[in-house]
């Protein structure tokens, strides 16, 4: 290995290269470069020259040679002669042997550190060095001989001075935290009687009070916190007040210490800004999306600083959460939009179409764009396999729900007031008399026409573990799906014809890990696969509608697709997440006008640090904003606008019996 090495060297032409580099330097008059240059080769060379010696024909595995090779470079040092004698010189205790010196300063007189607290005895212990030396082989001095030579090494430095002996140790790290001196220091005071000793300590001072103050950064730390106790409690030692005297007058502190002194009273608020610039600033306050609406909701200035000042994170060549998710809308939309151009419904396929179709879809994303993430390396290709595998079970389970009833899809991706949207945008009278205009698109309606009566559910697909909880709705930070519900209640439809709410719900693109028996049937297994995959979300509470979603709902079984379940009288179960048909009209009307109030505030300018938060769930954690507003509990300004999480019994009760709530 060691020749292989060589003459890959010499392939290279190492030894010239660096030559040619010494001249180079030499002509920049970087000198010192240069002897450390002309040195590198003989130093590679006795490395390569060691190893050959120690190992000889041993044959060992290429890593353990790396290995060796990096543990020989490491423990090889380059010495530089000095240019001139008439110098000041700096350097390690162990590596000085200067003859002539005048004066010698010698820092870091701790203990532990001069003399050494341990000493390394390298590979081989004292045991092993007594073996090899009994029988014939000489290897590094012991342990008690090191410890010898320290204490000579230490003798020699001390007397190396011929006029001037310094020695200085710190009395506490860069932390704070106490050091103490070596034991060099007592000694010598036991020997020179009139040693001179200095201190730039604080001297008249109660030692107590001096704990805190050694280091400039450690001591400066320790001010600001004193100060800010001070505030608290008007309580402060009068050392203080000399410490901070000092760093307003040190010219390398006196700005920063200005600016963070007046950071005590400052107050981490944010003044409203005209309404004028808030229209200016949201695009003329016209249209808003009810996802943006919702970030509004959970901090009003999130969303000022994402969609008012535009603010984006770096981006980074990468595939996140967002990416992921409209990759797989962008399949799902594509295979029910193919489905739909071959004039298939979802009646007429099965799981090896699907399976073929998303296949094929992913393959011609992929395949349109080579510099697309999923093609740059093996990793994402893996990625890409796993994606399939759950947009292949997120298909088929779509086309098993749709086939337990009797609902049907009428689009997909439906938009309102977007760019070639099928429909208008949703419009919300502010209650100055000025419009707002609702944009958004919906992933899916399901429509069922039963005589004159039209029913309708929304079905949003998400890639993450989104859950649906009423009292989210109720409070206005997840009103999405309810409003475009709303928009399509309010259509107008054929003459005679009266439409009504079934539902909304969350479909979760996943491919789940289930327990399975030996001896489960394939059925079994895929009706395992379509309960782990139940929606979630909200229904009407009317049986036979459910039963039109579900046809194997019965009295005294849970359906396997949606939130509900039915007792063996017939009542729901407890868990059902069913609402009445009133229930569901005073809901819609709530959430129109907890719409109508973000708008307002919005408008009016109000970009107030608010953050929500319900029960234990931080809204900070993961706000990739909180470097902007640095929200702090520790101002007093700074407050969570919190709200205690109600059941979904509590807010049906809110809804249905006209009870108030109170936060």
């Amino acid at each position: 290995m060691c020749k292989a090495l060589f003459a890959f060297l010499e392939e290279l032409d190492l030894g010239n290269k660096i030559n040619i580099k010494i001249e180079d330097l030499k002509e920049k008059e970087q000198l010192n470069d240069a002897r450390e240059y002309s040195s590198i080769w003989n130093l590679l060379m006795e490395i390569l020259d060691e190893l050959v010696k120690v190992l000889g024909e041993e044959k060992i595995a290429l890593k353990q040679f790396v290995s060796l090779f990096n543990m020989a470079i490491s423990y090889h040092e380059m010495g530089i002669i000095p240019p001139a004698l008439d110098q000041v010189t700096i350097g390690d205790i162990q590596r000085i042997r200067a003859q002539d010196i005048k004066a010698l300063y010698i820092v870091g007189v701790n203990d532990g550190v001069f003399p050494k607290a341990t000493i390394d005895d390298g590979i081989f212990n004292d045991l092993d060095k007594k073996v090899f030396e009994t029988n014939g082989v000489k290897l590094s001095s012991d342990t008690q001989t090191l410890m010898f030579e320290e204490q000579f090494l230490i003798y020699t430095a001390l007397t190396l001075p011929s006029e001037k002996l310094t020695l200085s140790y710190p009395v506490a790290d860069f932390e704070g935290k106490a050091l103490r001196q070596s034991i060099i220091i007592s000694r010598i005071k036991g020997i020179l009687k009139k040693v001179k000793e200095e201190s730039d300590i604080v001297k008249d001072m109660n030692i107590d009070e001096l704990d805190d103050v050694n280091s400039h950064i450690p001591t400066f730390n320790n001010l600001i916190m004193k100060i800010r106790h001070y505030i608290e409690t008007e309580e402060i030692s009068p050392v203080w007040g000399e410490v901070y005297k000092y760093f307003i007058e040190n010219k390398d502190y006196s700005e920063k210490a200005k600016t963070i002194f007046n950071g005590f009273s400052y107050k981490n608020i944010v003044d409203a800004i005209s309404d004028e610039k808030a229209k200016e600033l949201y695009d003329g306050g016209n249209y808003f999306t009810v996802s943006k609406i919702e970030k509004y909701a959970r901090c009003p200035f999130a969303y000022f600083i994402q969609y008012g000042l535009k603010a984006k994170e770096r981006k980074v060549y990468g595939f996140s959460a967002p990416d992921l998710g409209s990759f797989m809308h962008n399949v799902l939309d594509s295979f029910s939009k193919n489905m739909k151009k071959e004039g298939l419904t979802w009646q007429d396929i099965d799981s090896e179409y699907c399976e073929r179709k998303v296949e094929s879809i992913v393959n011609i994303i992929m395949s349109e764009d080579r510099s697309f993430i999923l093609n740059s390396s093996f990793r994402y290709k893996y990625i890409s396999e796993r994606l399939k595998r759950v947009l292949i079970r997120a298909v088929i389970t779509i086309m098993n729900q749709i086939n337990l009833g009797e609902f049907e899809p009428e689009g997909y991706e439906i938009g309102f007031g977007t760019t070639n949207s099928e429909y208008p945008p949703i419009e919300i009278e502010l209650s100055n008399g000025e419009v707002v205009k609702l944009i958004g698109r919906i992933d899916r309606i399901d429509k069922l026409i039963s005589g004159n009566q039209v029913y309708y559910r929304i079905i949003d697909y998400k890639s993450g573990s989104k859950k649906f909880k009423l009292s989210d709705v109720y409070y206005g930070l997840q009103i999405q799906l309810l409003t475009y519900l709303d928009a399509i209640l309010n259509r107008k439809l054929n003459v005679g014809e009266k439409s009504n709410p079934a539902g909304v719900l969350y479909f979760k693109i996943d491919d789940p890990i289930i327990s399975v028996d030996e001896n489960m049937s394939d059925e079994e297994v895929e009706s395992s696969i379509l309960k782990e995959l139940k929606m979630k979300g909200l229904l009407i509470r009317d049986v036979e509608i459910l039963r039109e979603m579900d046809e194997t709902l019965d009295n005294g079984n849970k359906s396997s697709i949606i939130p509900v379940g039915l007792k063996k009288d017939g009542e729901f179960t407890a868990d059902s997440s069913v609402i009445s048909y009133d229930g569901f009209n005073v809901l819609r009307k709530h959430v129109r006008k907890e719409l109508i109030g973000f708008c307002e505030d919005m408008l009016s300018g109000d970009i107030s640090i608010n953050p929500c938060k319900i029960e234990d769930d931080d809204p900070c954690e993961y706000c990739e904003l909180s470097a902007i507003c640095q929200f702090d509990l520790s101002f007093e300004e700074n407050k969570y606008r919190s709200i205690k999480g109600k059941k979904d019994k509590e807010i049906l009760k809110i809804l249905e019996c006209g009870e108030e709530v109170n936060e």
